[in-house]
């Protein structure tokens, strides 16, 4: 099976794909809408940073896994874990006023930090993100775009629900 595009799930969810931008360029979209983080090819493994690993791990003091102090290739191997094989899509999100600042946000926001833009926080743990795609479709429904894409990216891969490799969670928690 070929590997989804941001564009294909775009269109899966009944969206128009309106623009696409490298990781840490600014979108043009400043009104309401998704967007979709793709890796420029699909991979068999997560290409996890293990410099961004040990910065986390040494950023984040209270940072636990299973109730311990994790190392760095413990981290990293359990968020191996949640990479989906040869998938290029790794996450979906939504800006309810502006994708150009919800996007920029996503950028800002140390692998950590509860805000401005918590999630998706484990994209930053990987490597080559200066090549990942940011894909965007303009809607004044953004939270059911939104689930209609988690949906549509679930029902690719015959799943009951699979989200992305950076979503941890829906809209709805």
């Amino acid at each position: 099976m070929r590997a989804l595009s941001a564009d294909d799930l775009l269109r899966d969810a009944q969206l128009e794909p309106a623009g696409q931008v490298t990781w840490g360029c600014r979108p043009t979209l400043d009104g309401p809408g998704v967007y979709v983080v793709e890796s420029p090819l699909p991979r068999a493994a997560a290409p996890i940073d293990p410099h961004a690993i040990a910065a986390w791990i040494d950023r984040i003091p209270t940072l636990r896994l299973d109730g311990l102090r994790p190392s760095g290739e413990d981290l990293a191997a359990r968020l191996g874990l949640f990479w989906i094989r040869d998938e290029r899509v790794v996450y979906i999100g939504l800006a309810g006023t502006s994708v150009a600042k919800r996007v920029g946000q996503f950028y800002r926001t140390s692998l950590g930090d509860r805000g401005p833009h918590a999630g998706g926080h484990w994209l930053k743990t990987l490597s080559g993100l200066e090549d990942f795609r940011v894909h965007w479709a303009e809607t004044n429904d953004p939270a059911a775009a939104e689930e209609a894409l988690l949906r549509a990216f679930a029902k690719r891969h015959g799943s009951g629900f699979l989200l992305p490799f950076a979503n941890r969670q829906t809209a709805d928690g």
